[in-house]
């Protein structure tokens, strides 16, 4: 879950949380004051001290004289709650008045009979529908009238009269709606249910709050630790998301750890490209020095009177001649790698039909190379045409570079350099091109195309050339987006390998764009 979803989940869930307690809180205090929630105990009504009244108990004391004339067939004095109803009516100065389909049978206070049944006569309220009417008469008396039903469907009126205040009610002595006993009660109720509420909106909106900020802050110490082992130079340190992690969290770490590869890449570039450099200017001051050296000998031997016949200064002079012309082409092939280094080389492709285009090289090798003694054959494994984008020239030189490697290292007198082309696969052609030389080691195969890099590591043979050929061949080649590689088996030969992208016939429309 992202980490805008679960802060807004997490304040989703408090909101309901809270809402939830204000509806359930006001759901207690409306059912407590309708008095459907807090019904008083008709034990603690008749056992308590104090004379109070209020509406609430008397609908108990009611009802629990209905349920009493249920069960003894509307005959109050044989109730088992029968002297604790007397003791309440005593208390409460209240008298209890029964009416058998309408005909008068029961009082609980002969004495008051004339009083309660004209007062019963001046009230009015004969709702059968609701069992619990209640009517205040000139604020003297309370009355109280309800209906019941006993087993052989005769009716029951039931009157709760109460004239005759207790003392300490004489100045008003009209029933609160609740006793001091009941809103105690409430208020305790209440005063619990708002502790309660507060109690789980604080534990459930904390846990929610705490479980959103470990699943935000326990990834950003991880990135903490990750960017402090970048900063210290540890590049191999990888952050591994966990389980839990996802959207926002997860991709900040992939994109972390793609981050921290990068680097890794770019480091080891660096490192590679500084060894190259170290590599080249060494090489270059190597393979400078030794025609320097060479020519500064031959001059000071003219100089000095060394070559003293006409002979040997002709000698000298061209090999002086010479020297200059391989530092010549040392430098041009120097200022050449360097440009194809630098993307700087403009390389003008054109379709072309890869096996008759080698087919044709390799005729002119075979007559280039005549002279140093190195036999050059074709086979063309190709089923049908293939074409590649191709610059003829330059791709020419890779060719040629080749070869002249396989001149350097041949082992016999009369070397011999085979070309082959197949397809590697049905979007690639494979050019093998492999010679009868000496071979590379398995360890050297991936420094072969390397600037400066020869398998002479004493550098003591200056005719083993530069050491930029197969580099510069292996620049051209990618520039054509292919790729080349070495396999070889010491004493047996080196195979340099060229694999190609083959052009589709459906991307003709689209060669041109492929010129640089």
């Amino acid at each position: 879950m992202s980490v805008k979803n679960k802060i807004m989940l997490a304040n989703l869930i408090t909101f309901l949380l809270v809402v939830t307690f204000m509806f359930l809180f006001l759901f207690f205090v409306l059912r407590i004051y309708t008095n459907n929630y807090l019904k008083p105990d008709i034990d603690d009504i008749y056992n308590k001290s104090d004379a109070s009244i209020s509406l609430s108990e008397i609908r108990v004391i009611i009802d629990d004289v209905h349920n009493e004339l249920i069960q003894n067939n509307g005959k109050i004095e044989k109730s088992e709650h029968y002297s604790s109803i007397r003791k309440f009516l005593e208390k409460t100065n209240s008298t209890l008045t029964l009416f058998k389909n309408d005909k008068f049978y029961y009082i609980s206070d002969s004495s008051k009979m004339q009083d309660v049944m004209n007062l019963i006569s001046t009230y009015t309220s004969s709702n059968k529908e609701e069992n619990f009417n209640a009517m205040y008469l000139n604020k003297d008396a309370l009355i109280i009238s309800s209906f019941v039903e006993l087993n052989d469907n005769s009716e029951i009126t039931v009157y709760l009269v109460n004239t005759d205040p207790h003392p300490e009610y004489k100045t008003n002595n009209i029933p609160e709606l609740f006793s001091s006993y009941e809103n105690s009660k409430s208020q305790r109720t209440l005063v619990l249910v708002a502790l309660i509420g507060m109690l789980v909106v604080v534990l459930v909106s904390g846990g929610i709050t705490l479980a959103v900020s470990r699943s935000i802050i326990n990834p950003l110490k991880k990135l903490k630790q990750g960017t402090k082992n970048i900063s210290e130079g540890n590049l191999d340190y990888d952050i591994e998301p966990d389980i839990s992690d996802d959207g926002e969290i997860k991709d900040v770490i992939k994109s972390f750890n793609s981050m921290r590869l990068k680097l890794k890449t770019s480091d080891e570039q660096k490192t590679k490209y500084e060894n190259s450099r170290k590599e080249l200017i060494a090489g270059i001051s190597h393979d400078l020095k030794t025609p320097i050296t060479s020519i500064k000998g031959y001059v000071s031997g003219l100089m000095d009177g060394v070559a003293d016949t006409r002979e040997k200064q002709i000698k000298y002079l061209k090999t002086i001649l010479s020297t200059a012309e391989d530092m010549d082409h040392l430098v041009d092939e120097l200022f050449l790698f360097s440009k194809l280094d630098l993307d700087k080389i403009p390389f003008e492709l054109e379709k072309t039909d890869i096996g008759a285009y080698l087919e044709d090289c390799s005729e002119e090798m075979k007559f280039a190379f005549e002279n140093d003694k190195l036999a050059v054959s074709f086979s063309n494994r190709l089923e049908e045409p293939k074409s590649v984008m191709l610059d003829k020239n330059k791709f020419g030189r890779v060719l040629i570079n080749v070869a002249r490697n396989s001149v350097k290292y041949k082992t016999e007198e009369i070397g011999s350099l085979h070309i082959d082309v197949s397809m590697c696969d049905k979007n690639t052609v494979r050019i093998e091109m492999k010679d009868n030389g000496m071979g590379v080691e398995s360890d050297a195969l991936d420094k072969i195309f390397d600037s400066f890099y020869r398998t002479d590591k004493s550098r003591s043979n200056p005719g083993s050339g530069s050491g930029l050929g197969l580099s510069i061949s292996k620049q051209i080649v990618l520039s054509h987006g292919g790729k080349i590689y070495g396999e070889s088996i010491v004493g047996q030969g080196l195979a340099v390998i060229i694999e190609l992208p083959v052009l589709e016939e459906t991307n003709e429309k689209n060669t041109d764009s492929r010129r640089r």
